[in-house]
């Protein structure tokens, strides 16, 4: 198809990550979550093990029944029974003192900064500790084999990392060594964060029982739904590996985006959220609805699909889940019906749950409440925008993009909200 037809958006190009196995990969997870605690696994066990499975067959079919390692975007060579004539242990080993430059740097800044010190984090440094040996041994074949195979060895963010650590600046590309140290300062900011909080989430969903109720029901889909998505969040930050495909293509260029981004999290929503976005006023939807048991139920039902659209898009990234940057596009799941389904769920959720216009100080305090909401949902459009911008230098995100304004669930909403329709930047942007 020409560039021409494509930037029409006349068709939904092809999604990175295959539907099948994000299914099946959901599938054992659940299986795993309620079967293993049956069988006597205690919650951490259950947590590594959910792990494991899920990367294993991830993994597992994206080597031997999708040939990941042939992808184009790989950069790397199709033919592996020659690798061995392709070695170079110099600049093996550059990339590799790169790495571990990299791992002492970030090191270096967990030691320094007080947030690590808190007891919320003792989980991932547990498992620091333990995984650091296997990965620093594990990392020697790796970027032996992953250098040999590169169609353009030296066009790695690790190779011009070591030109600079040997000071030779002018050896380095700006460009791939700003996307290696962006992509590992998202990873080491990101992995202290989400590492734990599965931890903490799959001990909530072990400890929770059977539902009784619509309400009790909410309860157990919500902390299993946090338990999936963190699995996968987990696996996205750690598996960013060029030969199963998911490395990072590139790293959000636009610095608000940044910020839109971190200070949605811990430790910057912590100390933002109680003095801007404080919407809660402590009474949420069962408390509203306790005397209407037919809307309690219709409610409930909302939220649970809401959450369950939350998880499904996030699961559907695979091992590929990560924030500000690019590892593909994708375009199957709810992603054929709306861009960005996991934001759009989620800011659903928080308003069917908190119903903060309903509120005990009258119709200031809804107001007020509705507001502090609506600047969450603004924070969360900006997220959006600052990502298509980013995806947008991609040009089969350009062609999904075109083709959602024509297809998308919400098309006919952008016909009177042109903010919600996506326009191509001007060097894709379809002529006749």
């Amino acid at each position: 198809m020409s560039s021409s037809a494509r930037a029409r958006g006349e068709r939904r190009p092809r999604s990175v990550t295959p539907q099948w196995d994000i299914l099946l990969a959901v599938t054992a997870l659940s299986v795993a979550v309620v079967a293993l605690p049956r069988l006597g696994f205690s919650a951490q066990a259950v947590f590594e093990s959910i792990l494991l499975l899920v990367f294993l067959i991830l993994a597992g079919l994206s080597l031997l029944l999708h040939r990941s390692f042939r992808n184009h975007s790989t950069g790397l060579r199709h033919d592996w029974r020659s690798w061995r004539g392709r070695l170079n242990w110099r600049r093996s080993f550059a990339k590799l003192g790169a790495l571990y430059a990299i791992w002492l740097l970030i090191g270096a800044v967990y030691l320094l900064v007080p947030e690590y010190r808190s007891t919320f984090y003792e989980p991932f440094w547990a498992y620091l500790y333990r995984a650091m040996p296997i990965l620093a041994v594990a990392a020697l074949p790796y970027f032996i084999v992953m250098d040999a195979m590169m169609l353009k060895p030296e066009m790695d963010g690790y190779w011009h990392l070591s030109r600079v650590l040997l000071g030779r600046w002018r050896e380095a590309d700006a460009v791939e060594l700003k996307t290696l140290m962006l992509g590992w300062a998202i990873k080491g900011f990101f992995l202290p964060v989400m590492l734990p909080g599965l931890l903490y989430a799959t001990k909530g969903a072990l400890r929770g029982g059977a539902p009784s109720d619509i309400v009790s029901l909410v309860q157990v889909v919500t902390v299993y739904a946090l338990c999936f998505d963190l699995v996968f969040a987990v696996l996205g930050y750690i598996c960013t590996l060029r030969i199963l495909d998911t490395h990072i293509r590139s790293v959000n260029p636009v610095g608000w985006g940044w910020v839109v981004c971190l200070v949605l999290y811990k430790p910057f929503w912590g100390e933002v959220s109680p003095h801007l976005f404080d919407y809660k006023d402590g009474f949420y939807w069962t408390y509203w609805m306790a005397q209407t048991p037919w809307l309690l139920g219709v409610w409930g039902m909302f939220i649970i699909l809401a959450k369950l659209g939350w998880v499904w898009a996030n699961a559907m990234f695979g091992l590929r889940f990560s924030n500000l940057t690019h590892r593909g596009i994708i375009t199957n799941g709810p992603y054929r019906w709306t861009k960005h389904p996991s934001y759009l769920c989620k800011n659903i959720a928080w308003w069917l749950i908190s119903v903060p216009f309903l509120s005990h100080l009258g119709l200031s305090g809804a107001i007020m409440h509705c507001c502090a909401l609506l600047g969450i949902n603004a924070l969360y459009y900006l997220r959006a925008v600052s990502e298509e911008i980013h995806l947008s230098e991609d040009p089969i995100y350009v062609e999904y993009a075109l083709w959602m304004n024509k297809h998308g669930l919400l098309r006919g909403l952008a016909r009177w909200v042109p903010m919600l329709c996506y326009r191509a930047p001007r060097s894709l942007a379809p002529t006749d």
